[in-house]
């Protein structure tokens, strides 16, 4: 089965962290926040300097101070909270709380006369550079409601009632212009990361019967003969191939027996479970490769598509399986012993006349056996 994709940069509630781009992203990104709010406020404090004459300068120069320290401090952990899952939820919250220290800082200096007030818009650009659009309607919320709040508590309010419009015309802008960047951006990065996803899914399945390819096979059961071995847990292989497909092919054609491979795909996905892995390892072998599973199981699941079998395209058009079964050898717990065991135990179903299961256990573990000539020539 497919793995489900992740379709924004902030989905990390499901995304895996070892990510290296991702990760370098959510580093670069908090980085530039911080240096941006760390050089807001040494802007802040430089016009503090310039008007010794407002009011609270030694309160305001204090706040401004201790903002640049701590966003400056902040840069230091970036690289680690970028692995970390809380990392959107935490540049939401610091960008709401900037919003914040920037209205309360513009409402000490003396109200909407403050053109400290127009730093508030910052966070609100920000967030839209990364953040799903209703993030960025919330501190777009809450740029807009500091600024309100300071406007509702400026009772010697000097501002030209035609100044005030244009003020908060600019942030409404500025929230309505972050939104709808922030919505193209998440339809683009989804078209994007979907894109991605079918293309990376197409390295590693087959195109005719939907399972997976032969080298994502391989790579499979490289991986899960590690981690039984680990975790000491049981691992099967279940090897199927149809019976005389050459001879199929020769007499119904290749479209035909084109169909009846995707038809014997379709019916091992009905048998295989969501853990298993079920690959088109030849031209007509399969294989189901079954983590947590005893041998005893797999057993009974070959004997599900034994009696799901024949299968093809059409009740006149029918192919029959010769099946293998193996299980993890403790003696010898290699990917090629798993290997080796499956497939004899599969040759010894087709020397017994085909259309059957074998298991492999010591009396199957021989070499296998000469394939037996036929009228069109040698095949299996």
């Amino acid at each position: 089965m497919p793995d489900a994709t992740r379709t924004e940069l902030d989905h990390d509630f499901v995304a895996p962290l070892a990510d290296p781009g991702r990760e370098r992203f959510w580093r670069d990104y908090l980085t530039l926040g911080f240096c941006i709010f760390a050089a807001e406020s040494a802007a802040a404090s430089l016009y503090l300097f310039l008007t010794p004459a407002g009011p609270n300068r030694s309160v305001l120069t204090t706040m401004a101070t201790v903002v640049a320290i701590v966003a400056l401090l902040c840069i230091a952990p970036v690289r680690w909270v970028a692995t970390q899952r809380w990392r959107t939820g935490f540049s939401i919250a610091w960008s709401v709380a900037a919003s914040m220290v920037l209205a309360t800082c513009a409402g000490l200096d003396g109200g909407l006369e403050s053109p400290l007030l127009y730093l508030s818009v910052l966070p609100v650009i920000y967030t839209a550079l990364a953040m799903q659009p209703w993030q960025v309607g919330v501190v777009g919320a809450s740029t807009a409601g500091g600024i309100l709040g300071v406007g509702l508590s400026d009772h010697d309010r000097a501002i030209p009632q035609e100044s005030l419009f244009m003020f908060a015309a600019f942030v409404a802008g500025v929230v309505t212009l972050a939104i709808v960047a922030a919505v193209h951006r998440s339809r683009l990065q989804s078209g994007e990361e979907a894109l991605m996803q079918e293309l990376a899914d197409r390295s590693v399945t087959d195109g005719l019967t939907g399972c997976r390819n032969h080298r994502a096979f391989h790579e499979r059961l490289a991986e899960e003969v590690a981690r039984a071995i680990r975790h000491q847990r049981p691992l099967a292989l279940i090897l199927c191939d149809v019976d005389h497909f050459k001879r199929f092919n020769d007499q119904f054609g290749h479209a035909t027996g084109d169909q009846t491979l995707a038809a014997i795909g379709a019916r091992l996905r009905a048998c295989a479970r969501s853990t298993d892995v079920l690959a088109r390892i030849g031209g007509d072998e399969f294989a189901i490769l079954m983590p947590e599973t005893t041998t005893e199981a797999a057993t009974a699941v070959s004997a599900r598509i034994v009696a799901l079998a024949p299968a093809g395209p059409g009740p006149s058009v029918e192919a029959t399986l010769s099946i293998g079964v193996a299980g993890l050898d403790p003696a010898e717990p290699t990917a090629k012993r798993l290997l080796r065991d499956a497939d004899r135990a599969m040759f010894s179903a087709k020397a017994l006349g085909r259309g059957q299961a074998v298991t492999a256990v010591s009396d199957v573990r021989r070499p296998r056996p000469p394939a037996q000539p036929t009228l069109l020539g040698t095949e299996a």
